[in-house]
């Protein structure tokens, strides 16, 4: 049968037209339907903090970081966090950043995470539109949960920011004006409880530093420059993993990534937080890059021989910058949105923002070494070397608030916001002293396990109410409670 060239143009236009049918057909499955607007949305991954859809799974949050970011994928999807509250504190939780489409509904739950506590769907202050919002002032310490979910359920990838923001009661502190006033020394003061030792886990030769997260301690080994993994619920040496450099030294767990400085080899090995643990990729950065410190998406690292200090986008693994600062920055701490390294011969906190740029210098005494920050209250707790003295300082004014002489010399600090402890290493003669934040009296003297002198006492951390030190000569990371205790 013979078609004229008319027909044969409208058969081949019909045939298009059902070939693309076809096609929309099959491409039906990878997309979803939105439950309000019947707008078509493409299928998209859950974030990173998935699971998380249970007080069991809730992610653990500190108060006043940067706000973390999440999806309502998958369906069905609601997202818990947890914090550590603090009696008669001041809680701000409220989300931000709503993508097209979104209606958040925060929930604050109680310690038993069954209990709901308060519920808000629309912020109450004019101009947020359906964003969230819930002030809050804690009855007691403890764990509280909080939950998200989207209005209509619609789990279709929609976006938000969640932030929590914290404000202590304020306690009195008396600046010190007068230049020529004695140091107060470091006494016992038996009011408060003391934190007990709960444990040491042999992690192997020279374990010079520590970052922990959920579930999982992280060491940083100097002989072998490898990473130790220690299970924090049993309290067992799960692996140890080869780095790519020579000599170990600071540590930071920042996002999904753990970043180990070589000392010797200027560079930084970067694993996988996540189990097994593999190691992904190498980073160069300065000259003897020593102490470490995290946000949540940036990682300060402090090259003590190159007077500099790198930083590091740990979403993208890539160095945004390395900006001169004082002689030989030793130790680090983070918070604030800012990165806060002691410069031990150049004197001085080094303040970087997370662009990497230096903003200022906070004024200290001489020869600053370890250093500890605490994002709820603003303060910074530096030792010295020079005097061996403890310095309470306020990270926004840069005013010194206290200090105590301390009867030995000091190394790595750190702070407890929840207990208001501060601890401090007196590597040389092995012990951890525990001082009252308010007032710098002392609260408790811990014996700790060979520290090696001067080459060890670099590390302390606290997680969760844990207090974790690295015990260099002792090849040990030995773990405090300080839960339960008041300041």
């Amino acid at each position: 049968m013979c078609t004229s060239s008319r027909e044969r143009g409208r058969l081949l236009r019909l045939a298009l037209v059902l070939f693309s049918a076809w096609a929309l057909l099959l491409a039906a499955p990878a997309r979803a339907q939105s439950a309000d607007d019947g707008n078509v949305a493409l299928a998209c991954s859950p974030d990173q903090y998935e699971p998380d859809n249970t007080p069991g799974q809730a992610v653990p949050v500190i108060p006043n970081n940067a706000p973390t970011s999440h999806t309502f994928n998958p369906p069905g999807d609601t997202d818990y966090v947890r914090f550590q509250a603090v009696a008669g504190a001041t809680y701000v939780f409220s989300t931000s950043g709503l993508s097209s489409g979104a209606d958040t509904v925060l929930t604050l739950w109680d310690q038993d995470g069954a209990t709901r506590l308060l519920h808000n769907d629309d912020d109450p202050i004019p101009g947020r539109g359906l964003a969230s919002r819930i002030e809050w002032i804690a009855p007691a310490s403890g764990t509280y949960f909080i939950s998200v979910h989207e209005f209509a359920g619609n789990n279709d990838c929609r976006g938000y920011q969640l932030s929590l923001r914290m404000a202590l009661p304020e306690r009195t502190y008396v600046p010190d004006t007068l230049k020529n006033a004695p140091a107060p020394t470091a006494t016992p003061d038996g009011s408060v409880c003391v934190p007990a030792r709960v444990t040491s886990v042999a992690v192997e030769t020279h374990p010079k530093a520590v970052a922990v997260g959920p579930g999982r301690a992280y060491v940083g080994l100097y002989n072998s420059a490898s990473l130790a993994v220690v299970d924090t619920t049993s309290n067992t040496l799960l692996r140890t993993v080869a780095g790519a450099g020579t000599g170990a030294n600071g540590i930071a767990l920042s996002g999904d990534y753990v970043y180990l400085a070589h000392r010797d080899s200027a560079s930084v090995s970067v694993f996988r937080a996540a189990d097994p643990n593999s190691r992904q990729l190498t980073l160069t950065v300065g000259i003897l890059p020593f102490g470490l410190a995290a946000l949540p998406d940036r990682v300060f690292v402090a090259n003590f021989g190159g007077d500099s200090v790198t930083v590091i986008d740990s979403a993208t693994n890539t160095i945004l910058r390395t900006v001169p600062v004082g002689a030989q920055p030793a130790l680090a701490a983070a918070g604030g949105a800012r990165g806060w390294i002691t410069a031990l011969s150049g004197g001085g906190v080094q303040v970087i923002d997370r662009d990497g740029r230096l903003v200022r210098t906070v004024t200290t005494g001489g020869q600053p070494f370890g250093i500890g920050y605490n994002s709820l209250r603003g303060r910074l707790y530096v030792s010295h070397w020079s005097d061996n003295t403890l310095w309470a300082i306020d990270a926004a004014s840069g005013l010194r608030l206290n200090f105590v002489t301390l009867p030995d010399k000091p190394f790595a600090v750190a702070v407890n916001p929840t207990t208001g402890h501060v601890f401090v290493i007196l590597a040389k003669q092995n012990r951890m002293l525990v001082l009252r934040e308010d007032t710098l009296s002392q609260i408790a003297d811990l014996p700790l396990e060979n520290q090696g002198g001067d080459d060890g006492g670099q590390s302390v951390v606290v997680y969760e109410n844990r207090v974790y030190v690295a015990d260099y000569a002792a090849g040990n990371l030995t773990i405090f409670q300080d839960a339960g205790c008041t300041p």
